[in-house]
Parts: structure tokens; C-alpha cells; sequence
């Protein structure tokens, strides 16, 4: 029996502990650090800094941002990475209020999930005045080549919502570094760090 015992515990060593062994079980474990490290970080701004930076660095897109609704009822972008200098000026500068945020007519959406829109270039979901805020705004006119292709003007928001299931803020998430649509797991991934990025925010 001791023999057998032992072969038991080498096993559970081997399957059940290291390094991660495939690509879903890496971003389990990249987001259970975040979590972790956030639940004891008081600043808000440290969490979606680490956050920003897990999404770029465990998914494809180039680009990456995050918005919160403040105090005046006003949705305003606390941190991006991909952008330029100057893009990155312009893009901080804008803000929507809740009614911005659902207005399909102004920002036309594919809705594919709950909490989760696509916006594509084809319907120019952005005012004029929001042009400069783009990496390549001399790319949005350029036309998709293929139905799984994401160009320049495409861009994807994944709600973040509080206790109360109201939304606070969003992912928004666009570039893809293989031109490609996100696969339907970056997607479930994302929407569970936007669930648990509400929690905490809302808990702070």
C-alpha cells in the first residue's frame, strides 16, 4: 500500500502542480494573480493600471483601455496602452455621459453578449471630433478583406457593473496584432475581468 501511496502523491505532484501547462491554464493563472494582488490595493488606479497591462500582455490587441463613470455622472478614460503621445491626449479628452454610452444611433454596436459590444468601422461608430484619437486615423476608411479580419475603426467595450448590476466603466479593447477578430475565450476572459474589476472597484 505504501508502494501505491507514493505513486499517488509523485502523480499529484506532477499533474497538479508547476508551471502552467497550456494557454487557457496560463490566463487562469495571470488572472488569479491579478486578483490577488488587487484585493489588498487601496488605489484604484494601481488596479486598472495591472489590469491594462494583464490584458495586453495575455490577449492579442494592441490597444487597451479603461473608463469609469466619476462622481459627476460623466464616463471618463483612466489608463490606455497603445496609443501615441499625442493620440493618447486626445483620447483622454473625451467623455460620454450614460446615455452616450447606449446610444446606438450616434455609436452603432453589435451587441454579442450581455455586457459585451462590437463596434465596427463600416458603421463609423465615433464623432468627427474624435478622430484624432486614433493610432491610424487614415486607416478607417480602409475596407475589411475578410469577414474574421478587424481593421483600424473596429473596436469592442466590455462593461464593468457594480453590486447593484449598474455599469461604472468598460473595457475597450481594439488592434489585434494578427488583424484578426478575438477568439470567443479572449472574449469570456474579459468579460470575467471586467466582473471581477467591478467587484473591487465597487468594494473600494
Amino acid at each position: 500500500m505504501m508502494n501505491v501511496g507514493n505513486a499517488t502523491e509523485r502523480m499529484l505532484r506532477e499533474q497538479y502542480s508547476g508551471t502552467p501547462s497550456n494557454p487557457n491554464e496560463n490566463i487562469m493563472f495571470a488572472v488569479s494573480s491579478f486578483a490577488a494582488r488587487s484585493i489588498g490595493q487601496d488605489s484604484i488606479d494601481v488596479i486598472l493600471k495591472d489590469a491594462t497591462r494583464t490584458i495586453h500582455r495575455l490577449f492579442d490587441f494592441q490597444f487597451v483601455a479603461i473608463s469609469l463613470r466619476d462622481r459627476d455622472d460623466v464616463f471618463r478614460y483612466k489608463v490606455q496602452l497603445g496609443l501615441t503621445a499625442e493620440s493618447e491626449k486626445k483620447y483622454f479628452d473625451i467623455t460620454y455621459t450614460p446615455s452616450d454610452l447606449f446610444d446606438d444611433t450616434s455609436f452603432p454596436s453589435t451587441s454579442v453578449s450581455e455586457i459585451t459590444r462590437f463596434y465596427m468601422a463600416e458603421n463609423a461608430p465615433y464623432k468627427e471630433d474624435e478622430l484624432g484619437s486614433y493610432a491610424r486615423p487614415t486607416h478607417l476608411a480602409d475596407k475589411r478583406p475578410r469577414a474574421d479580419d478587424m481593421v483600424e475603426g473596429d473596436y469592442i467595450d466590455i462593461y464593468i457593473r457594480d453590486w447593484k448590476n449598474e455599469v461604472i466603466g468598460y473595457f475597450e479593447v481594439a488592434s489585434t496584432r494578427g488583424k484578426k477578430l478575438p477568439t470567443r475565450d479572449a472574449i469570456r476572459w474579459l468579460e470575467l475581468i471586467a466582473t471581477l474589476l467591478g467587484m473591487m472597484i465597487s468594494k473600494k
